[in-house]
């Protein structure tokens, strides 16, 4: 054999090696699936609706703070949760976020349910608008319990709840009985 022969069977084979493991790999649809993968939609947020805006102006009303008087330009609306997000904030439409701005609570079926972020947020609120937790009664709540009050004589309705002078969630008062809506990830028995 001469050197040339050889030289050019070793080309062949190498040749023959590439273009079988190029087969194989566009076989498997890899390098395809990457060019065709399609792109998530992402909702974006967007203004508050007037039925929204009612029903949170209503919560407002009926809970008397302050605190809680956004602007309403401030108020964006993600799916179904209502945030607050300063317009002279910058823009992030472009970004990802875990949450755009202070998420204020959930738009559910004509209704709006407070957030627990708003709960730890909101510091001066009027005292008919806490309920004063014991410390027992606060370990049943964070467990996920709901608690009886007795000799109750105030309306139905949303509660912020308050243990030792501090704000932990709110809660809704319905016929002497605060249901629980403290999340669900954040339960544990004390």
């Amino acid at each position: 054999f001469t050197f040339l022969f050889l030289l050019r069977l070793l080309f062949s084979y190498a040749c023959s090696f590439t273009i079988k493991f190029l087969a194989k790999l566009k076989f498997n649809g890899e390098a395809a699936s990457v060019a065709k993968k399609k792109s998530k939609k992402k909702k974006k947020s967007k203004t508050i609706s007037t039925d929204e805006l009612d029903l949170w102006h209503k919560f407002v009303a009926d809970f008397s703070s302050q605190e809680l008087n956004f602007a309403d330009q401030d108020l964006r609306v993600n799916g179904d949760y209502l945030y607050y997000y300063n317009k002279n904030w910058l823009d992030i439409n472009k970004l990802k976020y875990v949450r755009p701005g202070l998420m204020l609570g959930t738009f559910k079926k004509n209704r709006f349910e407070p957030s627990y972020a708003l709960a730890l947020a909101v510091q001066e609120v009027a005292e008919e608008n806490v309920i004063e937790l014991t410390k027992d009664q606060w370990t049943e709540y964070v467990a996920g319990n709901t608690i009886f009050l007795s000799g109750n004589t105030r309306k139905n309705g949303w509660y912020l709840l308050r243990c030792e002078e501090k704000n932990f969630a709110f809660g809704k008062l319905v016929n002497g009985t605060i249901k629980n809506f403290f999340p669900k990830g954040l339960r544990f028995q004390a």
